[in-house]
């Protein structure tokens, strides 16, 4: 075997020094590991040291792991954005909706299903859906919130128990019910009304039109009571002793005290009193020419001047305008006008009818106290 030699005395001084360290004898052993420790040759097979010089020892080395770079060590992740919390995105929903600094409000997220919350903030509650990936707030203030915008977004009963439908009593049988307890109040038999439908309802606050007024009914223990209603606008007092959504009684801002700017502040809303002129079913002939005339009454908090208007909305026109100026005097809150407008009747015979609304300077358009339109309605045929 033509192996070359190494110094025998460097040999057992190294292989004494290994021994206390490491416990192996062993001299092919340590010349191998001097070899890599001196020249870092991991990978060159047969290579070993001899004072400063290298030597080919035909011997193999033992296969040593491949220890990865720095760079191999950290392999490359995607850069994720941290998300932001449920709660400071509330926060900065409810100060964009406030328009006020998020940061300012004492916001306190007390139920949050990770689609659906609900919580305090300053003095008034919250709500807030999250659409896509965004907090949106649905509803927010001091009353009652408003339960078909609350179950547009899904929001779980355990969230907004007072939306629940009492299971005592479907909400198919609440017309009944409410037609009952206004039958009790004016102390009428109920076939004695000749209009009566139900126009909201939240399962414990309802509103609608009874004959030519208005009606709001609350569900107090499981009955429902007769509150407010009709021709003028209701006693808010009386309304916020029953929780109503603002929703429902727009006509009640600030607890029903007057508003200083008007019409922006203040509220809007007219009354049916009586049709002076041509009453429904009245008939005309074919294309002739006659003036409709309803008296209507104030019953908001701002007078109307001459910049109102009243306005066709739908139906038949009748060669009738589409708005005119609605008076040229002030008619305070709780007074009454006559609205006169020139219509034309159709050439063709049957029933025809156009309704009509108000409009505030602000370009809001506004009704009767039911939300509905005043109209005309007349048959047209031929008069013998």
């Amino acid at each position: 075997m033509n192996t070359k030699k190494i110094s025998m005395k460097t040999c057992l001084a190294l292989s004494a020094v290994i021994t206390v360290l490491m416990g192996v004898a062993g001299c092919g052993l340590l010349k191998f590991v001097t070899a890599q420790a001196k020249t870092g040759n991991v990978n060159r097979p047969g290579v070993e040291v001899v004072g400063e010089n290298t030597i080919e020892t035909g011997v193999e080395p033992i296969d040593s792991p491949k220890v990865p770079s720095q760079t191999e060590q950290s392999p490359s992740f995607p850069k994720v954005t941290p998300i932001i919390g449920d709660d400071e995105a509330i926060r900065a929903a409810l100060g964009a909706r406030l328009r006020v600094d998020g940061d300012a409000l004492m916001v306190f997220v007390e139920e949050n299903t990770g689609r659906h919350a609900r919580g305090r903030v300053d003095n008034g509650y919250f709500m807030a859906a999250k659409v896509g990936e965004e907090w949106m707030i649905v509803a927010d203030g001091q009353g009652m919130p408003d339960c078909d915008k609350v179950a547009r977004y899904g929001f779980p009963i355990s969230i907004v128990p007072e939306c629940e439908l009492p299971s005592d009593r479907p909400a198919d049988s609440d017309q009944d019910a409410i037609r009952a307890a206004l039958a009790a109040h004016f102390e009428m038999d109920e076939s004695e009304f000749y209009h009566f439908e139900v126009n909201e309802n939240t399962g414990l606050h309802a509103k609608g039109g009874v004959d030519n007024g208005y009606f709001l009914a609350a569900k107090v223990d499981g009955q429902w009571i007769f509150v407010d209603g009709g021709h003028s606008a209701p006693n808010c007092n009386e309304v916020a002793k029953y929780g109503f959504p603002a929703s429902m009684v727009p006509w009640c801002p600030n607890g029903g005290s007057n508003a200083p700017d008007c019409p922006g502040n203040g509220t809007t809303v007219a009354t049916f009193i009586a049709d002076v002129t041509y009453p429904d079913g009245s008939i005309v002939s074919p294309g002739s020419n006659f003036i409709k005339t309803w008296r209507i009454k104030n019953v908001g908090t701002c007078a109307w001047d001459e910049n109102y208007q009243v306005v066709f909305v739908s139906g038949n026109k009748m060669n009738g305008p589409a708005f005119k100026s609605l008076t040229n005097i002030n008619i305070q809150p709780g007074k009454t006008l006559d609205v006169s407008i020139a219509l034309t009747a159709p050439k063709t015979p049957g029933t025809y009818r156009g309704n009509w609304k108000l409009r505030a300077p602000n370009g809001e358009i506004f009704g009767l106290t039911t939300g509905n339109p005043f109209w005309v309605e007349v048959e047209v045929k031929a008069i013998e």
